[in-house]
């Protein structure tokens, strides 16, 4: 994460020498990757303002002028992480309500104890900004929430819902994650009758 900031902020980008990249991630056809027993090859990267600008194998790249150069010591590479199925809204609350058999009956019982705290100034900001922080940390940039609690009867929740998503879409797109909402259809309305 590091040497990629530096990247995108250098004049000539930054020249990441003997990294190791899944060869997965590589273009078909490349004729000089000989992958490891773990799939990983050894690879240099060149990166000039966030971009990827050329890949070869360790050691044969030219530093262009100006560009920084960092030694990976065959740290690997890896593409940033898609958390494709995430509930943000409702994340960090165990404290106020404990999932005891750690089912899905257990979290649904939790969600309907706790809704009524979510129209508090900033409660689901602050749950929401701790999860995403983390999510960044850990390596994530695209992150695809479910907008839990948007049928609630409680006031206040939904207007709370769709603030806190569109702020934290805002803020942590200018950042380079990407935050997608999505609807959470409660699957029993859908059984006949």
């Amino acid at each position: 994460r590091f040497a990629l900031q530096l990247g995108s902020r250098m004049p000539r980008g930054v020249l990441l020498r003997a990294a190791r990249a899944p060869i997965a991630l590589l273009e078909r056809h490349v004729e000089w990757a000989e992958p490891d027993c773990e799939g990983l090859v050894a690879v240099d990267v060149h990166i000039d303002q966030g971009v990827v600008t050329a890949v070869g194998a360790a050691h044969t790249l030219r530093r262009p002028p100006r560009a920084a150069a960092v030694d990976m010591r065959g740290a690997v590479l890896l593409c940033g992480f898609v958390d494709a199925h995430t509930h943000m809204i409702k994340t960090q609350t165990v404290a106020r309500c404990r999932n005891a058999t750690g089912s899905i009956g257990g979290a649904l019982a939790c969600e309907t104890a706790d809704i009524s705290r979510w129209a508090a100034e900033d409660d689901i900001e602050r749950r929401f900004e701790f999860a995403l922080r983390c999510a960044w940390h850990h390596g994530s940039r695209c992150v695809r929430t479910h907008l839990d609690g948007c049928a609630s009867p409680v006031e206040g929740v939904k207007a709370a819902v769709y603030a806190a998503y569109a702020k934290k879409r805002s803020e942590w797109g200018a950042r380079g994650l990407e935050l997608q909402g999505v609807a959470n259809l409660y699957l029993p309305l859908y059984r006949d009758r």
